[in-house]
């Protein structure tokens, strides 16, 4: 996984691994990449959290359900 090496990594590397993911991640959310180059970082930021808690509610309603 590319956490274990991070100290062997340089900033620009991280920092290219990180716009990357936040991209693919929108991308599989549904936006076209126009939509992406279009947001600010606030709203990049705050799409993520709203997905991430979302995530988060159905996996505890999943785990409700299956006890």
């Amino acid at each position: 996984m590319f956490y274990r090496g991070l100290g062997n990594i340089s900033a620009n590397e991280a920092l290219l691994y990180n716009h990357y993911t936040v991209l693919c991640t929108l991308l599989e959310y549904g936006f076209t990449k126009a939509d992406v180059d279009e947001m600010y970082e606030a709203e990049i930021i705050m799409i993520l959290a709203i997905m991430l808690a979302k995530k988060e509610r159905e996996n505890e309603e999943q785990a409700r359900a299956q006890r």
